[in-house]
């Protein structure tokens, strides 16, 4: 019989499939299941129950012994290392656990009796091959690599730091950062293989060789966030350098990327984006930016938008370039009060450029 907490899962009991990791949470019982209860079980189940019981006898067995040597031999001043086993005891592994390719071919291979500082005959060969290119990345790599990022640092404080804090972002986080990834569509997935967008290659150049596309810089955060914490920092200090970092990335990157050979794409890029007007306020042109209408003139500072809903309406594209050409719209129908009551309204631009409702307009029920 096997027992999990209160949980008996014996002979005539259904026992699910469950993964190595949760095999330890098993134990026997007293009660030993006859042969024929056993021929009963389900061959999984029974594979389970022998895979379960083998384990709990492995914890008496003896220590697993080998004396393992390891020779360096230096030819041309290079040096070749060979590795040999020789097993002294089974101990637990009498039990019929497997071993590992690696472990395997280390007992394999039987080494000479040798002397430190002998001279050996050596027969060196060369082969020809072709290397393979690494695999993609699918989004279980790439959260394990944000975990991992910071064991390549040379700083060690900062190393340790990210090994602490698992690297960037949480168990919480990491996921919905590629789920962004996607939606902006710098990122691609198919049959659960990561490729970067030509969107995320801009990206990527434009931030190649900061402190964005280095761990050091969360490494550097999180030392503030602790000095924080004991008061030794404030919380304004810090902001106020993530807001200078910001805005020196911004411009950093701008200028790279207009001199760089992404430059053509990104100017094709903004030509596709449908146009529906001129700006009330620089004269820029007024472009679809998915949920709302935006000023192409964003990145020199003309933050002018348009919605593409607005007071429980929906705004169509015809309603916006009559409105951006006249600064009037005509009666429209179907704005939403809080109560829900429906009314018609028309809209305007005001002198400031702001949308507001046409003033004395009557208002009339659906």
């Amino acid at each position: 019989m096997l027992r999990k907490a209160h949980v008996r899962c014996g002979a005539g009991e259904n026992l699910k499939i469950i993964s190595k990791s949760y095999l330890s949470l098993f134990i026997p019982t007293k009660k030993v299941p006859t042969q024929k209860a056993l021929e009963k079980l389900p061959s999984i189940q029974r594979e389970i129950y022998f895979t379960i019981l083998k384990r709990t006898m492995a914890m008496f067995e003896t220590d697993y012994k080998y004396d393992e040597t390891t020779v360096t031999v230096e030819i041309k001043g290079l040096p070749f290392t060979s590795k040999g086993r020789i097993v002294l005891d089974q101990g637990w592994r009498k039990l019929e656990y497997p071993a590992s390719k690696k472990t395997d071919k280390v007992e394999d291979n039987e080494l000479p009796l040798l002397q430190k500082n002998e001279t050996v005959e050596t027969a060196l060969k060369t082969s020809e091959g072709f290397t393979s290119p690494p695999k993609l990345y699918t989004e279980g790599t790439l959260i394990t690599a944000m975990k991992t990022c910071g064991k390549d640092l040379e700083n060690v404080e900062e190393k340790e730091i990210l090994k602490a804090t698992e690297g960037i972002g949480t168990e919480a986080t990491r996921a919905n950062v590629l789920e962004t990834l996607k939606k902006q569509h710098y990122i691609d997935v198919q049959k659960n293989n990561v490729t970067v967008t030509p969107k995320g290659k801009i990206l990527c150049q434009a931030v190649e060789n900061t402190l964005l596309s280095s761990p050091e810089m969360t490494a550097k955060w999180e030392t503030y966030l602790k000095k924080i914490k004991k008061e030794e920092g404030t919380q304004e200090a810090f902001l106020a350098t993530i807001q200078k970092f910001i805005h020196h990335t911004l411009d950093s990157s701008g200028k790279i990327i207009e001199n760089s050979d992404w430059s053509p794409t990104i100017k094709s890029m903004n030509h596709t984006h449908k146009t529906v007007g001129k700006c009330p306020i620089c004269e820029q042109m007024i472009i679809d930016k998915g949920k709302f209408y935006g000023c192409s003139g964003y990145s020199n500072g003309c933050t002018f938008t348009l919605p593409k809903r607005y007071v429980g309406k929906t705004l169509s594209e015809a309603t916006i370039k009559k409105l951006l050409l006249t600064k009037e719209t005509q009666l429209l129908k179907g704005f939403k009060k809080k109560t829900g009551q429906t009314f018609s309204a028309a809209l305007i631009l005001n002198e400031e450029s702001k949308l507001l409702f046409k003033p004395y307009e009557k208002v009339e029920k659906d």
